[in-house]
Order: C-alpha cells, then sequence, then structure tokens
C-alpha cells in the first residue's frame, strides 16, 4: 500500500512564521518539491520494537534531482515526534529509528529556494513497513515546474464581512500532472491569537481552476491566511506548491489579510443639551458608539428625529466616517421648534464589516416656551379734531424663559399697517426695557398728542407698536415667533371738530367756573355762547364761553340765586320743598306731566322716579310744578304750549336719552343733568339729533354738573350746536300765582 505524505506545519515553526507575519511582498509563482513512493528493502529488526506490536524501521532521506534522479545536495531536516529533530546540509540524511506508527517530519531545501516540507501518516500494513530499511526519496522541482494556487476568495486586501466566507481557490497542476489532489489552507486570528486552520485541508482530485472548498466556520477576527496544494502522484512523482497568497519561510512572501466580523457596533449612550431647551434655541443632540476591540470598527452613526413623541420620524442624518474607530461620537445641531413640540430621538451605527445595529438609546424631551414678546396697544376712542390723544403700548412675555433688552417702539400715525411700516414724519418713539422676565408685563404710556384735522370726517388713522429682541448683542435670543405677534396695531378716527353748545334769550350763572370744551365757532354767525350776561362765582377769567353782548362776568359774589348762594355742597330741592310748605300726599298721578289738570293746587310730588314716557308729552294743562323725590328720565319729547308752562325741581338727577328732541320745561336739579348720546355717526337713517330746551335748567347744588354727550360725530359740529338752551320769560309770568312776590331770579347756570 502507498505511503502518502504532506504538509503539516510542526510546533517548532509556529513562531517562524508568526515572525514573517508583516512582510509586504506576496508571490502566487509555482514552486515546490516531489517525491516517490519511498523504497523499502530487506528486513532490519535492529531498530527494536515500535508500538501497536510493530518494530521500527530505519529511515534514511536522499535528495535527487526532478528530471535525473542524480543526487543534489542541500539542507535536510528531519523531526520524529517523541524522539527530536536532526538535519544536515548533504544529499542524505540518515533519521534513525523511527515509528511506523507515529511518523516523521522532513524539511528540505535547496539554495535556500526550493523548499520542501512533507510529513508521514502512519505507516501500515505492518507487513510491508514495519521492521525494512526505508528509503525516502525527495525530487526538488524549480519554480517553473511546479504547481500553482491562488486564493479567489475571500478577498486579500484586508476588508472585512460579516459572514463565513466559501473558500475558492484557483489551482494549476505541475507539468505532466492532470490534477491537484491536496489543497491545505492555513488562517491564523491576529485578533485572538488563535489557529483555527493549521491546516485546514480537503483532498480530492482538482482539475485545473477554480473550486469552492465551502466554509471553514471561523470565528470573528483578522486573519493572515495561505494556501498550498499538491499534485496528485504522477508517474511516482508529485509537486507541492510554496504558499500562495502565504509565506514561502526562506522566500519572503506575505500573507494575505481578511477580517470577519458578525457584531454589530452599539450605541453606548445618547444625550442633547440644553437638557430642556427653549423653542429659541438650537439643541445639539449626540450619539456615542463603540465596537468590539480587534475586530473591524465604527464606519458610520446614524440619528433620526422625532417631533410627535416618536410616532414617526424623519429620514437619518448620517456621520462623516470614521474609518474603524472602536469609540466615537456624532452630533448634530437642530431646531428650534414650536413650543409644546415632544422631540425624540434614536441612533444606530454600522460598522465596517456592515452590521447594522438596531435603532437605540432613544431620548425626548419637551419644548418649553421660549422668550417672546407680545405686543398690544390699548384702545383709543374716537377723537375730535384737536383733542388729546394717549396711547399705551403693553408687552408681555408668556414664556419660560427670560428675554433679553429690547426696544419698544411706537408709531403714533403709521403708513401701512405693517411691522416693518414708515411712520409719518419718521419718528418713532422709543423705549428701552432691559429685560422681561418669563412671565412678565410691562407698559409704557406716550406722551399725549392732538388729533389732526383731515377735513374730512370720519378719517382713520393708524397706530402701531412693535418690539424686537437684539439678537446681534450678547445675551439676547431670538423670538419663539419673530415678527409675528411681537407688534400689533390700532386704529382711531378722528370724527369732527368738538360740539358746543349755545343758551338764548336769557342770562348764564355759575357757581364753578365756566370752561366748556370749545368756544362757539367763529365763523358762523351767530358766533356767541349767551346772547346777555355771563356770570361766574370763580377766581378764574370764563372760557370758551361768549356773550353776545360781551357780558362776562367772573369771580363775582353772590349770584342771587335764590333761595340759595353758592356756599358748597346743598339741596335746592329741600329748600324750596320747605319754602313752599309742598304737600307730599299730592301726588302727580303716573308718568305723564299732562296728568295735572286744571285748577286746584298746582304744585305736585313724585317719588322715587319720574320718567317721561318714549311717546312724549306735548303739555297743555295749567302752569304746574313737579317735585321730584328722586330721579327724572326724559324718554320721549316734552313739548310745552305757548300758554302754559311747567317747572321741576328734581332731588335726583335728570337724564335725557338719545332719542329727545325737545325737553321743554324749567329744571331746577341737585344733581346731575345728562343729556344722552347716540353715539353713532355712521348710519345716514339713525343720526344724532340736537337738543333743544325753551325754558332752563338750574343744576348743580350738591356739586354736580351738566354732562352735554350730544355729538353729532361729524362736520356738522363745526357749524351746528349739539345742544341749544332758549331761556323763555314768560315762566316768570305764568308761575306769579304759584310762588306769590317771592322774590325768586331764575338763572340758567352754565357748565
Amino acid at each position: 500500500m502507498k505511503i502518502y505524505k504532506y504538509l503539516f506545519i510542526s510546533l517548532i515553526f509556529i513562531l517562524s512564521v508568526i515572525s514573517l507575519l508583516f512582510l509586504t511582498t506576496r508571490s502566487t509563482q509555482a514552486a515546490g518539491y516531489g517525491w516517490i513512493t519511498p523504497s523499502y528493502s530487506t528486513d532490519n529488526y535492529g531498530c527494536g520494537m515500535g508500538s501497536g506490536g510493530l518494530y521500527k524501521s530505519p529511515v534514511t532521506v536522499v535528495l535527487r534531482n526532478y528530471n535525473g534522479g542524480g543526487a543534489i545536495s542541500g539542507f535536510i531536516e528531519a523531526f520524529v515526534p517523541g524522539w527530536g529533530n536532526t538535519s544536515t546540509n548533504s544529499s542524505s540524511l540518515y533519521i534513525g529509528c523511527v515509528d511506523v506508527l507515529v511518523g516523521y517530519y522532513v524539511h528540505a531545501s535547496v539554495g535556500g529556494f526550493h523548499e520542501a516540507w512533507t510529513a508521514t501518516a502512519g505507516y501500515a500494513p505492518a507487513s510491508t513497513h514495519a521492521h525494512k530499511n526505508i528509503t525516502d526519496r525527495f525530487y526538488l522541482l524549480p519554480t517553473s515546474f511546479g504547481p500553482s494556487i491562488a486564493i479567489q476568495a475571500p478577498s486579500d486586501t484586508g476588508s472585512w464581512i460579516n459572514y463565513d466566507p466559501d473558500w475558492v481557490v484557483y489551482v494549476v497542476p505541475s507539468p505532466g500532472h492532470s490534477s491537484i489532489g491536496t489543497i491545505g489552507l492555513y488562517a491564523w486570528n491576529q485578533t485572538y491569537g488563535t489557529v483555527p486552520c493549521n491546516l485546514c485541508i480537503r483532498s480530492g482530485t482538482f482539475g485545473a481552476g477554480s473550486h469552492n472548498l465551502g466554509k471553514f466556520g471561523l470565528g470573528d477576527g483578522y486573519y493572515a491566511f495561505g494556501a498550498r496544494s499538491r499534485d496528485n502522484i504522477a508517474g511516482g512523482t508529485m509537486g507541492v506548491t510554496v504558499w500562495s497568497q502565504g509565506r514561502e519561510y526562506f522566500g519572503g512572501t506575505t500573507f494575505g489579510y481578511f477580517g470577519k466580523d458578525t457584531q454589530p457596533s452599539t450605541i453606548v449612550s445618547t444625550g442633547h443639551n440644553p437638557t430642556s431647551p427653549f423653542s429659541t434655541q438650537t439643541v445639539n443632540i449626540s450619539a456615542r458608539a463603540q465596537d468590539q476591540a480587534g475586530l473591524s470598527g465604527i464606519n458610520w452613526i446614524q440619528i433620526r428625529l422625532s417631533t410627535n413623541g416618536g410616532a414617526s420620524y424623519g429620514a437619518p442624518i448620517q456621520s462623516p466616517g470614521y474609518g474603524g474607530a472602536f469609540d466615537s461620537t456624532f452630533t448634530i445641531t437642530r431646531g428650534p421648534w414650536a413650543t409644546g413640540t415632544n422631540v425624540c430621538y434614536e441612533a444606530r451605527a454600522q460598522d465596517r464589516a456592515g452590521n447594522l445595529s438596531s435603532w437605540q438609546a432613544r431620548g425626548c424631551f419637551l419644548v418649553r416656551a421660549g422668550a417672546n414678546l407680545v405686543v398690544t396697544l390699548g384702545a383709543i376712542p374716537d377723537k375730535h379734531v384737536g383733542e388729546n390723544i394717549s396711547a399705551t403700548v403693553y408687552v408681555s412675555n408668556p414664556t419660560q424663559q427670560n428675554a433679553g433688552g429690547f426696544y419698544l417702539e411706537l408709531c403714533r400715525e403709521a403708513v401701512s399697517n405693517a411691522y416693518n411700516t414708515a411712520c409719518v414724519g419718521g419718528v418713532w418713539t422709543r423705549w428701552w426695557i432691559s429685560s422681561l422676565a418669563a412671565g412678565g408685563l410691562t407698559s409704557r404710556t406716550d406722551s399725549p398728542w392732538q388729533a389732526p384735522d383731515p377735513g374730512v370726517y370720519p378719517t382713520t388713522y393708524r397706530v402701531v407698536a412693535r418690539a424686537d429682541l437684539d439678537i446681534a448683542l450678547p445675551g439676547r435670543v431670538l423670538e419663539t415667533v419673530d415678527v409675528t405677534d411681537n407688534w400689533t396695531t390700532r386704529t382711531y378716527r378722528v370724527i369732527g371738530p368738538f360740539p358746543w353748545f349755545q343758551t338764548t334769550g336769557g342770562d348764564v350763572g355759575s357757581c364753578e367756573r365756566i370752561n366748556p370744551r370749545i368756544a362757539p365757532p367763529p365763523t358762523v354767525p351767530p358766533s356767541f355762547s349767551a346772547d346777555y350776561l355771563v356770570i361766574q362765582n370763580y377766581k378764574q377769567p370764563i372760557s370758551n364761553f361768549t356773550s353776545e353782548l360781551g357780558w362776562r362776568v367772573w369771580d363775582y359774589n353772590p349770584l342771587n340765586i335764590r333761595p340759595r348762594d353758592c356756599p358748597g355742597p346743598a339741596s335746592m330741592y329741600d329748600a324750596l320743598f320747605e319754602k313752599y310748605n309742598v304737600d307730599p300726599s299730592h301726588v302727580l298721578p303716573g308718568n305723564n306731566p299732562n296728568n295735572t289738570g286744571v285748577g286746584g293746587n298746582r304744585v305736585f310730588f313724585s317719588s322715587p322716579t319720574l320718567s317721561v314716557p318714549a311717546a312724549g308729552v306735548v303739555y297743555s294743562s295749567d302752569p304746574a310744578i313737579i317735585f321730584v323725590n328722586g330721579d327724572m328720565v326724559v324718554n320721549g319729547n316734552i313739548v310745552v304750549n305757548a300758554n302754559t308752562g311747567i317747572i321741576f325741581v328734581v332731588n335726583g338727577s335728570v337724564t335725557v336719552q338719545h332719542g329727545v328732541q325737545q325737553a321743554d320745561g324749567v329744571y331746577i336739579i341737585d344733581g346731575d343733568y345728562t343729556v344722552r348720546s347716540k353715539g353713532n355717526n355712521i348710519s345716514p337713517i339713525n343720526p344724532e339729533n340736537q337738543l333743544v330746551v325753551n325754558g332752563a335748567v338750574i343744576g348743580g347744588f350738591n356739586d354736580d354738573g351738566f354732562v352735554l354727550d350730544r355729538d353729532f360725530r361729524s362736520i356738522a359740529n363745526r357749524t351746528i350746536p349739539t345742544e341749544i338752551f332758549n331761556f323763555e320769560p314768560k315762566y316768570l309770568w305764568y308761575f306769579r300765582d304759584i310762588v306769590g312776590d317771592k322774590k325768586t331770579i331764575w338763572k340758567e347756570v352754565a357748565p
């Protein structure tokens, strides 16, 4: 039976392999050696008994030329397990007695290049090999005559894969040989210092070409690897390659390299800064990844974001390549987001072998309300020409973040309804506000200015207020909603000149200063407030109230308004009630003054409120005086016929409603005399009414006064008085029988 010998790397030579792993050249050229079946001759029992009941055999190794069989000299080294090694530089080496069941190893080389390694299998059967003289003949082949082998997969470029590869080799037998009989692979795991293939052998019949040797189940790590092949025997000889993509021990060829890594990198941690961001801030979001030591290392890290609490995520943001780093951190800057946004993020990593981790280390934060200046303007009511306007600007920061310094600005007359509007005259009123705390509110009020006279009424004017955080300065922040709610506008209308009132036919007197808002327009005849005497018990001149005759007297005392003068707060009602001995049981029936009838006692009592009906009254009864122990409300017109008259003595106030156009009679009032306005100059079918009073109004004895609110709210104010008081002397005659010969002088008291 033939004995097939093949290369096994002895442990005695492994350190030599390791020390030469990092040489830089690589060769795939054919080289090798060959041998024929070892010959054996006569019996020789001189070596004694070996294992298994078989005698040992003496062994001699000889070197021969491949093409003629002649002896050649070279280096021969042999190793016998359990005994040791021996060597020589010669054409033959006597190894000694060898246990055929244990075998021996041989290394031969000529010129330091054509090296040969081989090792025996066990000798069997004993009948043919035991106790025989054995001659082991080696035929050294030149490079061009040996077989060749190249590893096609895995790639030997040093790249990383994440799967157990198929090993594919390309072989070419030696000349004269039709096939390769044995392929050996060597793989050293440099990461963990192990040699899982030493050797991994595949035997068979491999013709020239590529052959898939299948998987070898290598673990993770970075590998140096090589391959050798041996011809099938032809003509009694075979060739064996040197290391293809492997180390030729005396020739200087390097191993190939590849890495296997099936373990993905791990996201160690994620985080964000600031930890509780405001809606004005950007946020740095970081992910840190680590890979297993000695494996492929991190290729990249990805971070993805959600703005709905993790319900869905946007496209991943990928880091630059990390080139196999063991520990890397990737940081992105995103935001700002709107207040209340629930931002979540997570990360994953891929190593250079292509292993991709799951999305890991999820983190979330809720965006807090960032500094946001909200500007509002107080309402500005309708104005008359020349009336003072005062605007108050409010600015709040309804958020959780303090606002830095900013200017609060006001334009009294803006060109347009916009944040960046031009200001008529180019002047903005500006206030510097150094800071506004979260949740804070402050305000500024502009100095008054006068409403312009557009000549056409009503005319609308626009006021704009704005605030802006100056982010160019240190310590400032951008607003959450910039140029959206940090400005506001208000409009006001100039509705015409001030309204004014006029008196005719009598004197005007006052216990206080006579000072209406405006005088009658000088261009409208008759341009006077009164046509006779105007007198006041006040130490400053009469203002804005003219006399047609120029009779104006101030600081005159007493005014001789009997039975009371001007001592301060007092009740004319009480004085007259006592003076004329009013009978409270003589009550006016209902609210219609006409119910006084004719004849009899002409002094009536009414309590608590006299409310003239909205349908109005045309007073035609005999002259009468009605004492009202309360207030009087005139809901409809009071028209007094020419041949009669009526006097109202009121303990409270008198209110003339806005629809009343005529309220005749004499009114003696302790409280206010108020004339209501419709406040309407828009609807042409419901305009303001002028009020005409034919009689007299004497009021304000209890330190109250006159409230004349009628206002045409139009250009009509320029020519028409809103209230006219026409004094009628007939009351002095018609009431002579009621008041007797009392020396009472009735005067109109202007406000």
